[in-house]
């Protein structure tokens, strides 16, 4: 019995992943993987696939991403306070989940066991022995593990387009926002992979750059190729799985966030995403969202771990481009939000459902 593990990180394709795995979890199994599923809604799901049910049908958000459960609800049962997003609620116990997990084996004879969330990496921040439990209560002496990594200061860029999706409110990155996750997952690179990567051994341990992958042609065939798995036969995904918001449109999206009511911002947000083939913004690769003393800044704290994680590949240091880490870029943020809110008012303007969000633009200044 084999077990592999996708760790994540955020935001370098694992929703792609878990998607492609969710609509696929039949074929997989045909082949011995088993990708299961550990609650009601994701079982009914499953068990609608395996009698040749329709992949679109009943694929929630919920189900696309199955092994968030545990990792949300191991996190919650491990400390104080209730990490489960509401989407995801009700969800059973962990070991409820991890039960039906081995009675899946159990009745499927699979011979690999598939777990894939991008949760998993908040483990090593948060409390570094759920990595143990988790392993322990799976019983699989065979792992491997895979993790992909964004040089951090375009991780951030990256989780703060996320974090506006949630109908989150962070400081901007270049105000306090970055130094508001230097403990997190989601920049603390070394206390999020260390736990993990101390658990197996180093043959079992596969760490990438995102910039390989992409090369490679993404997260979905790189994971694939690395693990041998076989997808031929895969119901192929319907489109871009979770798209990011344009740097433009951050500070934007960032004032609806704190200004409107949540449902009203939420609508806006939509409305410019799936209209933003009509605006012509600066690419992100030209927009500067940290300044030069924060970027200077990031670079000291992250080069211990840039050490750190090279030599968990047996390279001087982990990211090829890390040097250009604390160059600042040609356009600050600050010069595009005007333009950017001209822009969105010519995408609201005319769509009935978007008179609050378009009036309070309009009333905004910018």
């Amino acid at each position: 019995m084999k077990c592999i593990i996708y760790l994540g990180h955020h935001k370098t394709g694992s929703s792609a992943l878990q998607e492609m795995f969710t609509r696929n979890a039949g074929v997989l199994l045909e082949d011995g993987i088993l990708y299961p599923f550990v609650e009601p809604q994701g079982q009914a799901y499953a068990r609608a696939l395996l009698a040749g049910g329709d992949p679109d049908a009943g694929l929630t958000f919920k189900v696309k991403s199955p092994h968030n459960h545990i990792g949300y609800v191991m996190q919650t049962e491990a400390l104080a306070g209730n990490f489960i997003p509401d989407r995801y609620q009700p969800l059973p116990t962990a070991a409820q989940m991890f039960q039906s997990i081995r009675d899946d084996l159990a009745r499927t004879g699979a011979r690999t066991l598939l777990l894939c969330s991008e949760v998993f990496s908040q483990y090593g921040t948060r409390q570094p022995a759920l990595v143990g439990r988790m392993l322990e209560a799976l019983g699989i002496a065979d792992v491997s593990l895979y993790m992909t990594l964004r040089r951090p200061d375009l991780h951030l860029a990256a989780w703060f387009s996320q974090m506006l999706k949630f109908g989150r409110r962070p400081r901007l990155l270049s105000e306090g926002g970055a130094a508001d996750l230097y403990r997190t997952a989601h920049f603390d690179f070394e206390r999020a992979v260390r736990p993990w990567a101390d658990a197996v051994p180093r043959g079992k341990l596969f760490v990438h750059s995102y910039d390989a992958v992409m090369a490679a042609g993404g997260s979905e065939p790189h994971f694939t190729r690395t693990f041998g798995i076989d997808t031929a036969r895969f119901v192929p995904a319907g489109g871009p799985v979770n798209p990011s918001i344009p740097y433009a449109l951050y500070d934007l999206i960032l004032r609806a966030n704190r200004e409107l009511p949540a449902p009203v911002a939420r609508s806006m947000q939509r409305a410019l995403l799936a209209h933003r083939q009509r605006m012509t913004l600066p690419p992100n690769a030209e927009i500067e969202l940290f300044g030069s003393a924060v970027r200077a800044e990031m670079t000291a704290r992250f080069a211990p771990m840039q050490t750190y994680l090279g030599g968990l590949v047996g390279r001087a240091g982990f990211f090829d481009d890390f040097e250009a880490m604390p160059d600042t870029l040609a356009v600050p943020l600050a010069e595009v939000a005007g333009d950017a809110a001209t822009q969105a008012r010519a995408v609201l303007t005319g769509h009935r459902p978007q008179a609050a969000a378009l009036a309070w633009l309009n009333g905004t200044g910018i």
